[in-house]
């Protein structure tokens, strides 16, 4: 029997709309939700297989990474609160027809804040990676070169710093 390529592929009769939720500071790789497309089309020829994809343009972050054959959404680096409360991921699934037909689906993730003094990790880590400054020739000692801050977690900790040449 001749499979007719007939059905689209459905979101409907699943979800159309995903909501999750996530705690900020979550493991990369984290599993998000997983997603489900309907297609009743013969599986063996590839009119009712379906992959599953994140369209570039519409997930501009690079946030999430899906599983093609299993829908299943992860995290790609750890969701900050403070920075972005929630995200729209937008899903598409395609069956493997030529042409192929897809359909879209929305993940709303939404990102749960954990107060900071919880956030915390097994060493204090500066507000920057980086510090560059300048300072003139001659200048009397001890001078203040920079100031570095560290999370807020260990802001009311007594800290040494100690400053170390990489070639010794």
């Amino acid at each position: 029997a001749l499979d007719l390529r007939d059905h689209l592929l459905d979101y409907s009769m699943m979800m159309p709309v995903y909501k999750a939720s996530l705690e900020e500071n979550a493991p990369i790789g984290t599993v998000v939700t997983r997603v489900y497309a309907n297609d009743s089309d013969f599986a063996g020829n590839g009119n009712g297989l379906i992959l599953y994809s994140l369209p570039q343009r519409k997930n501009q972050l690079n946030f999430f990474n899906i599983d093609s054959k299993e829908g299943v959404l992860t995290t790609t680096t750890r969701l900050d609160y403070e920075n972005q409360k929630v995200h729209n991921i937008t899903v598409v699934a395609s069956d493997l027809g030529s042409p192929s037909l897809s359909s879209t689906a929305i993940v709303m993730l939404s990102v749960k804040d954990i107060p900071d003094e919880v956030e915390v990790s097994d060493k204090p880590v500066f507000i920057s990676r980086y510090y560059e400054l300048e300072i003139e020739e001659n200048v009397h000692t001890p001078v203040e070169l920079v100031t570095l801050n560290l999370t807020e977690y260990y802001e009311n900790f007594k800290m040494k710093y100690y400053i170390y040449n990489d070639n010794d």
